[in-house]
């Protein structure tokens, strides 16, 4: 009586689709850990890409116990984030939390800005990041102006974060 190779046949396919996804590499999992580079920077609903020709703001976060923490960068000056730059660099910060998702893969920071000298003006500020299924980083930044107690308008920063290295 003659044996079937079809039993052998199967087992030797299974071997290899199972040695074949051992070599296929893991891809990573979504984090907000790493360093990310301003691409696309919008005003409101605008469709102008507000990014200048300088050097780029660059972000680097890092996940620690359950916080995010990191650091910006942008015009060759770098400061703890969250951090708000203006003209002559990054400006005192006060009423600081942020909450990072419970899935990790985003954070938000609310912030005062205390004003410059000579300025009335205090930025209330609330600043969204969050890593998105394409593997970018997107970010929304709405600044409240208050001037001596009253609120004289407001305005939303959409921005476009791309990867430049991993966690």
């Amino acid at each position: 009586m003659r044996t079937s190779s079809i039993p052998l046949l199967c087992a030797v396919f299974v071997l290899v689709a199972l040695a074949g996804a051992t070599l296929v590499p893991a891809q990573e999992s979504p984090s907000l850990a790493g360093t990310w580079r301003l691409v696309e920077q919008y005003y409101g609903k605008g469709q102008h890409n507000f990014i200048g020709k300088g050097e780029p703001y660059r972000l680097s976060l890092r996940l620690e116990g359950g916080r995010v923490v990191g650091t910006a960068t942008m015009g060759g000056q770098s400061s703890p984030w969250p951090v708000f730059f203006d003209s002559d660099g990054p400006r005192p910060l006060q009423d600081l939390t942020v909450t990072p998702d419970s899935d990790g893969l985003g954070v938000r920071a609310t912030f005062r800005v205390t004003p410059g000298p000579g300025d009335d003006t205090w930025l209330f500020v609330t600043e969204t990041l969050r890593v998105e299924p394409d593997g970018k980083l997107a970010a929304r930044m709405t600044v409240a102006f208050d001037r001596m107690g009253e609120r004289k308008g407001s305005f939303t920063w959409r921005r476009v974060f791309v990867r430049e290295d991993g966690p």
